[in-house]
């Protein structure tokens, strides 16, 4: 009696009921593969909008850079720091009479940070600039 009811069971899974939970779960796996493909696409598409958008942006900076009045704006901010400082020098190492009014104390240690800041800048950038291009 126990091999009927085990032959009918059997009989049951192997039959119909048993193909159509197997192609149901097949087609649950292939919609979650189809999803995820998807997720993968759209995130390989985010990544490459960005890199393109990277792109245009250094090559924009490099056109910018390129074109002498932009190429200017770092020098021309410190320049009257720059003169004031070497005429004041003129004057003391010269005795020109010249009587330069001294800078307030802010205005020199703002100075000191723009001149610092450009001759400190300029060469990392360039070093960094040669590093990038070497490991092209």
């Amino acid at each position: 009696m126990f091999i009927s009811i085990l032959t009918q069971v059997l009989g049951f899974l192997g039959g119909g009921a048993l193909k159509s939970i197997m192609r149901h779960l097949d087609k649950k796996a292939e919609l979650a593969n189809d999803v995820k493909r998807l997720e993968t696409e759209v995130v390989k598409k985010a990544i490459d909008a960005e890199l393109e958008l990277r792109k245009v942006n250094a090559e924009i900076v490099k056109v910018e850079q390129g074109w002498w009045l932009t190429a200017l704006i770092r020098p021309m901010f410190a320049l009257p720091f720059i003169f004031y400082v070497w005429f004041a020098a003129i004057d003391v190492i010269f005795d020109m009479g010249w009587n330069l009014r001294p800078l307030p104390a802010s205005v020199m240690e703002w100075g000191g940070w723009i001149v610092g800041a450009y001759f400190l800048s300029r060469p990392l950038e360039k070093a960094w600039r040669g590093y990038m291009h070497r490991r092209k």
